[in-house]
């Protein structure tokens, strides 16, 4: 499944735990922060399109992706509900970058829906 069709499925929203059954030695969460105006949520091409679950504006949420020392793409999405009972939701990409499991670090998305940008962890 591609990222675009795991988000035109609402698989994007749905995912969150553990994205590894197997583990070794200690690891460090990717945190994934929503600072703008909108939710967010990230989706892993190099894991088959596989994506966080959406965290709320304001909050931040930590995944466990294992210990992998590989250097991994990571898209991050906007997703914004609509005011009232019309329309569908709004779902836009913010930035890509890249990460490594082993380390983890913090995801950082900001900004307004027209004007948005994103930090990732240190390699």
């Amino acid at each position: 499944m591609t990222a675009t069709a795991a988000i035109a499925s609402g698989a994007a929203l749905a995912f969150a735990g553990t994205a590894s059954a197997t583990t070794e030695g200690p690891q460090e969460p990717l945190t994934i922060c929503a600072k703008g105006d909108y939710d967010t949520f990230a989706v892993f091409p190099d894991r088959g399109g596989l994506a966080t679950a959406n965290v709320e504006a304001g909050t931040c949420l930590p995944f466990e992706f294992g210990d992998s020392g590989a250097v991994e793409e990571i898209e991050v999405y906007g997703y914004v509900e609509p005011k009232g009972s019309a329309g569908a939701p709004t779902t836009f990409h913010v930035a890509t970058g890249h990460w490594r499991a082993s380390k983890g670090g913090t995801v950082n998305a900001f900004g307004t829906i027209e004007q948005n940008d994103a930090t990732f962890p240190l390699l």
